[in-house]
């Protein structure tokens, strides 16, 4: 449940732009930005997401993006999170993608992989296979 008690400021900003020529046809940017404070004007959280996306015109894609955070319970928190993520013909049906992020969340290390790939199957809607999933706290 959301703390009911708080102000916020969100902030987003997002940007495409189309390449006419050259390998790459289209580069993404994105900034979401958020910050909470109680009404007694204690800070209780913040957060930052920042990507990049490339896509060739080759149909693979790049994804790049880090999230930063903070948190006060019963203490203070800084979580990063850092990921990476490749993928092949990602806007049609018949696509397949990878993952792999890495950081810190709540005062422990973290990993995560993540595969998927879609074919058009034998009905109307794709049908998606996941190749590998695995999620690490160490």
């Amino acid at each position: 449940m959301r703390d009911d008690d708080r102000r916020e400021v969100d902030a987003e900003v997002t940007k495409t732009i189309w390449l006419d020529d050259g390998p790459l046809e289209r580069i993404e940017f994105g900034s979401n930005n958020n910050i909470y404070w109680g009404q007694d004007g204690t800070r209780r959280s913040w957060s930052t997401q920042q990507d990049i996306g490339l896509e060739c015109r080759s149909r693979w894609t790049l994804d790049l993006w880090h999230d930063e955070e903070f948190k006060v319970f019963e203490k203070e928190f800084r979580n990063r999170a850092t990921g990476i993520g490749v993928g092949y013909n990602t806007r049609e049906i018949t696509s397949a993608s990878t993952k792999l992020k890495f950081g810190r969340s709540f005062d422990a290390d973290s990993s995560a992989r993540h595969g998927l790939a879609t074919s058009s199957g034998e009905g109307p809607h794709p049908a998606p296979f996941r190749l590998r999933e695995r999620a690490e706290r160490t």
